[in-house]
C-alpha cells in the first residue's frame, strides 16, 4: 500500500496536474516580465542619451569660449620646402606669408671625454668614498663613488661611470668604452644641446683628474681643450658651437634647441640637418588651413548628430514622454535658428541639414571661404549655435535633470516590478505544492476506497 501511494505521489500525473494549474497563472507573471523588459529598454535609452547629452554639452564648451572658437577657425598651416632640413608648424596666431630660412649648424650636445687608459692597470684610487661636481643643464650634482683600493681601470671606470648614471636628476649621462680590446675611456654628454647646458665640473677628490679631466681642460669655455685619440677634452673647443645656428629671412639667430617656437609668431621651426656655404635658403610657407577649420568643426556637428541619431531611432520608445518629444522637436529646430552677426544661418556658411536633421557641411566652398575671409564671424556664428544647444539641453542634464529623475523613476519602477514578479512566483509556486497535496490526499483515499471495494467484492464471491 505505501508502495503505491508513494508512486502515485511522484508520478507524472501529478506534476502534469501542478504545471497545468501554473500555466493557468502565467500570464499576469508575463504581462510583469514584459512591462521590466519595457522599463529596461527605456532605462537604456535614458542612459545612452545623457551620456551623449553631456558629450556635446563638453563639446560646446570650446566653441562658447570666444577666443578659443576663433582658434578653430583662424587654423594655419606651414610647409617647408625642404623637410631633409627643416619641418615648420604653425597656430592659429601665425601670419600668412614667406619666410626664407638657412641651417648653418644645428644644436648638439656637450662631450667630455678622458684619458686613454689601459684597463688592466691599477687604477691608483685609494679606499673610500670619493665625490665630485658635475653641472650641466644649469644644474650642479654631486657624484659619490665608494673605492676598496684594489680596483684597476676597468673597474673603477665602470664604477664612476655606473655612479654617475645612477645619480638622481643629473644633467648628463656617462658612457664606459672599451676603445680597443685592452683600452678604455669615459664619456659624459649633456642630456640636453646647446652652450647653456655644457659640462662643467668641481673634482676635490681628485677622481676625474686620475683620468686626465682637470680644470685645466675647460677654463675658458670658448677655448676648451679637445680631445685625442688618448688624451681628455671635448668634442667642441667653443662652446657656443654647440647652439644651433641659422638665418630667418637673412638674420643670423642662435638658440640653444633645434625646435624654435620663439622666433616668428605662431611658427615652430625643427631643424633636422646644417647645409653647406653654397647651399639656397629653404622657403617656409604660411597659408591658411581650411581642411583644419573643417576638422575643428566636426566634433560639433558629429556630437549633435549623435544625439538627433538616437532621437530619431528609438522614438518608439519615448513616444509616451511629450517632454522628450518636445525636445526632438526644440534641437532640431536650433539647426535652422537664426543668429545674429554677417552669418544668419548654418547655412550661410555651407552647413545643412538632411531629412532626418542631422547637420553637414554640404558646401565646403563656401565654407572655406568663410573661414579664410571672415573666420571672426565663422566663430560668432558657432558660439551662438553652441549656446543655443545649450539652452535647449540645459534642462535635461546633471544631477537634477528630467533625464536623471527619469532615469531614477524607472529604476525605482523596475525594482518594484522585479520584487512583485518575484511574490507573485512565490505565491504561485506555494499555491501548486498546496494542490499537489490536496491531489495526492485525494487521490490516496481514492485508492484506499478502491481497495475497500475490491476486498469486499472477494469477501461477497468467497461467501
Amino acid at each position: 500500500m505505501s508502495d503505491l501511494l508513494n508512486s502515485v505521489s511522484g508520478s507524472s500525473t501529478t506534476d502534469a496536474v501542478v504545471e497545468a494549474y501554473k500555466k493557468t497563472q502565467q500570464q499576469p507573471i508575463d504581462t510583469l516580465k514584459q512591462r521590466k523588459a519595457v522599463l529596461e529598454k527605456r532605462q537604456v535609452f535614458f542612459t545612452s542619451l545623457r551620456t551623449k547629452l553631456e558629450s556635446l554639452s563638453s563639446t560646446t564648451s570650446a566653441f562658447t569660449d570666444s577666443t578659443a572658437s576663433l582658434s578653430k577657425f583662424r587654423t594655419k598651416k606651414a610647409v617647408s620646402s625642404d623637410t631633409s632640413v627643416a619641418s615648420v608648424s604653425a597656430t592659429a596666431t601665425a601670419a600668412v606669408g614667406v619666410q626664407t630660412l638657412k641651417v648653418d649648424r644645428l644644436a648638439s650636445s656637450d662631450i667630455l671625454a678622458s684619458d686613454r687608459k689601459t684597463l688592466a692597470d691599477a687604477s691608483g684610487y685609494t679606499a673610500g668614498t670619493k665625490s665630485f661636481d658635475i653641472t650641466a643643464n644649469g644644474t650642479t650634482k654631486t657624484v659619490s663613488v665608494e673605492f676598496d683600493g684594489t680596483e684597476n681601470n676597468e673597474t673603477a671606470l665602470a664604477k664612476i661611470s655606473n655612479a654617475i648614471n645612477n645619480t638622481a636628476d643629473i644633467g648628463v649621462t656617462a658612457g664606459f668604452i672599451k676603445d680597443t680590446s685592452t683600452t678604455g675611456r669615459l664619456t659624459f654628454s649633456s642630456k640636453s644641446s646647446g652652450a647653456d647646458n655644457r659640462i662643467s665640473f668641481s673634482d676635490p677628490d681628485n677622481v676625474l683628474s686620475q683620468v686626465g679631466i682637470t680644470n685645466a681642460l675647460t677654463a675658458d669655455p670658448s677655448n676648451r681643450t679637445v680631445f685625442t685619440a688618448s688624451n681628455a677634452g671635448y668634442l667642441r673647443a667653443d662652446s657656443s658651437e654647440l647652439d644651433s645656428k641659422f638665418q630667418l629671412n637673412s638674420i643670423e639667430i642662435v638658440r640653444s634647441s633645434n625646435s624654435v617656437s620663439d622666433v616668428v609668431e605662431g611658427l615652430t621651426i625643427t631643424l633636422t640637418k646644417a647645409q653647406d656655404a653654397a647651399s639656397q635658403p629653404i622657403s617656409l610657407t604660411t597659408s591658411a588651413d581650411e581642411q583644419g577649420a573643417i576638422s575643428n568643426a566636426s566634433p560639433l556637428l558629429d556630437s549633435f548628430n549623435w544625439v538627433v541619431a538616437q532621437l530619431n531611432d528609438e522614438s518608439a520608445t519615448y513616444k509616451d514622454d511629450f517632454a522628450i518629444r518636445s525636445f526632438r522637436s526644440n534641437l532640431r529646430q536650433v539647426s535652422s535658428s537664426q543668429f545674429d552677426g554677417k552669418y544668419k544661418y548654418l547655412s550661410d556658411v555651407g552647413i545643412t541639414a538632411d531629412d532626418n536633421g542631422k547637420l553637414a557641411i554640404s558646401d565646403s566652398s563656401k565654407f572655406r571661404d568663410a573661414v579664410t575671409n571672415n573666420s571672426e564671424d565663422v566663430a560668432k556664428l558657432f558660439g551662438q549655435f553652441a549656446d543655443k544647444i545649450n539652452s535647449t539641453i540645459g534642462s535635461l542634464i546633471g544631477d537634477n535633470g528630467l533625464i536623471g529623475s527619469r532615469s531614477t523613476s524607472i529604476s525605482s519602477q523596475i525594482k518594484s516590478v522585479s520584487s512583485r514578479t518575484t511574490e507573485l512566483e512565490k505565491r504561485v509556486d506555494a499555491q501548486g505544492e498546496s494542490l499537489r497535496k490536496q491531489y495526492e490526499t485525494v487521490l490516496s483515499l481514492y485508492i484506499k476506497a478502491q481497495q475497500q471495494f475490491s476486498l469486499i467484492g472477494g469477501l461477497s464471491s468467497s461467501s
